[in-house]
């Protein structure tokens, strides 16, 4: 079942993925460095989105999509969204730019330099254009690393 049809069941509008995803899809070969970062970018902040455009009605559904995503990508994207997703809160804080209520963002720290250099690269993703989060270049001023 494609992610398409899971949202169609699942009552959530599959346009806005749909468009997401085509603002970048074709920039970087597949399993490449690059795709990897932005293929874990993009799927945690897809997540991200519809558990708030479902405001959480729908976590069990997408968590099972993510688990499915998970299960079928190649083992750098698994190591990288697992390292993001399940980081301990003990190892960061958000900084006071990014104020109550602070959703859950595993994404941010695809876009944030430190996180990033830590877990072995150079870059960060390219942040969405299309969002239902403001827009951020870089997560650096709102996710402060615990040492």
């Amino acid at each position: 079942m494609s992610l398409t049809s899971n949202f169609i069941i699942s009552g959530i509008c599959p346009l806005h993925v749909k468009k997401m995803r085509e603002d970048w899809t074709n920039q970087y070969s597949k399993n490449s460095l690059e795709w990897n970062v932005n293929e874990v970018y993009n799927t945690l902040a897809q997540f991200e989105e519809f558990i708030d455009y479902s405001n959480g009605s729908k976590e069990e559904d997408m968590l099972f999509w993510l688990r499915e995503k998970y299960e079928k990508e190649n083992d750098n994207f698994k190591k990288l969204l697992k390292e993001a997703f399940l980081i301990k809160q003990s190892e960061w804080k958000y900084t006071e730019l990014y104020g109550p209520p602070w959703p859950d963002r595993p994404s941010l720290f695809l876009i944030h330099n430190k996180w990033m250099k830590k877990n072995g690269y150079d870059f960060i993703a390219d942040p969405l254009e299309k969002s239902i989060f403001p827009i951020i270049e870089t997560s650096d001023d709102i996710i402060e690393l615990l040492d």
